[in-house]
């Protein structure tokens, strides 16, 4: 039996994603143990690496799927917050992958504590990861869930002057506004450092 919850919200903001990549995060989402989310796409891609076509059909929750101009990661991430219906939000690279208790565990963790920002650890895959430089970069990126009211009192990206920060700009942000923050001290979230992308 499932606890019924919260709606959480996963955006992604494509961009010419290896259609491997996207069916592995896709699986990942479509997995979850928690049901009740919606995983919001939107496709910046070029016209002929589109991914519309590789969804899943029949899935527990909701995909809402919007091509769009590219108009950079910030402005594309903005869009992806319009077009979200959840009570929570969560950003997810294309190329990353949920645990598939994840979901369960953050929505377990809002509703005994309250909480309006919550995260977990994470684990890189990587040939040479350097965790040093991780900590002072960003170490509160993924999974990171915060309430739609949070959202709002932090503000959305505010410039697209962020891209390449801009995760690291809202979390901030969203950290310091945040009435209750939780860590829970499980690896939800693996981070696929990619050759050539800003992760790496």
């Amino acid at each position: 039996a499932h606890l019924q919850g919260p709606k959480i919200s996963i955006i992604v903001p494509l961009y010419n994603t290896p259609a491997k990549l996207f069916d592995e995060m896709l699986q990942s989402v479509v997995r979850q143990t928690y049901t009740n989310w919606e995983l919001v796409l939107v496709d910046a891609s070029d016209a002929d690496k589109r991914l519309e076509r590789r969804l899943a059909k029949a899935v527990p929750g909701t995909i809402v799927y919007e091509p769009i101009e590219n108009g950079g990661i910030a402005l594309n991430t903005t869009r992806g917050f319009a077009l979200a219906h959840g009570e929570y939000i969560t950003l997810l690279d294309h190329d990353d992958v949920l645990y598939p208790n994840a979901l369960f565990e953050v929505v377990q963790t809002i509703q005994n504590t309250g909480a309006d920002f919550v995260y977990s650890d994470e684990i890189v895959l990587s040939a040479d990861f350097a965790p040093d430089y991780l900590r002072g970069v960003n170490f509160i990126t993924h999974l990171a869930v915060f309430s739609r009211p949070l959202l709002d009192a932090a503000g959305a990206y505010e410039s697209k002057e962020f891209d390449g920060a801009q995760d690291h700009d809202l979390i901030l942000r969203l950290t310091e506004k945040a009435q209750r923050i939780e860590h829970i001290k499980k690896v939800l979230y693996i981070w696929r450092a990619a050759v050539g992308s800003t992760a790496a």
